[in-house]
């Protein structure tokens, strides 16, 4: 893996699933069970919560340029990439130097701000209208400070090794 990551457990599991971004993603690499759980300890505060946010956010911008650089080298190519940013701690600054900010999007895909309103369309929630709007007005407004935070951090250059 990439020295550095903010969020490993993501990569490792794509790692998994595409045997080293080799193949296309089979789920059934990773079987769950219910005797195999973790458990942490929730946010207790805003700022706690925010904080937490933010790093998974920037994991998953970070992951998502990484993915998209190993997915789009030649047969073989992933995993000496993958071996060379394993050894080399400055690989991920680099690549990241390299491709963002991306315009429009900036240092975080926009779909880490809308795909939390895309969900909530998808499907059929139930309850009021009323309800289901306060709803996603409030979670809209919650994932546009999270936005903001992780491009303000990551535009400083604290994506690798955050948290």
């Amino acid at each position: 893996m990439p020295i550095g990551l903010p969020v490993e457990d993501g990569f490792l599991r794509a790692m998994v699933l595409t045997d080293l971004f080799q193949r296309d993603e089979r789920l059934e690499a990773i079987v769950s069970s219910p005797d195999v759980y973790h458990v942490y300890r929730s946010e207790r505060s805003v700022p706690a919560l925010l904080r937490h946010q933010i790093r998974i956010v920037i994991g998953g911008a970070v992951n998502y340029i990484v993915f998209d650089h190993v997915a789009n080298m030649p047969k073989g190519g992933a995993v000496a990439a993958l071996r060379e940013a394993s050894k080399d701690p400055a690989w991920l600054k680099t690549l990241l130097e390299s491709r963002v900010p991306e315009w429009p999007y900036g240092y975080v895909p926009s779909h880490f701000l809308t795909k939390r309103i895309q969900h909530f369309f998808a499907k059929d929630r139930g309850g009021s209208a009323l309800r289901r709007a306060l709803a996603v007005t409030f979670g809209f407004g919650f994932d546009a400070v999270v936005y903001l935070g992780a491009q303000v951090k990551m535009s400083r250059g604290k994506a690798v090794g955050y948290w």
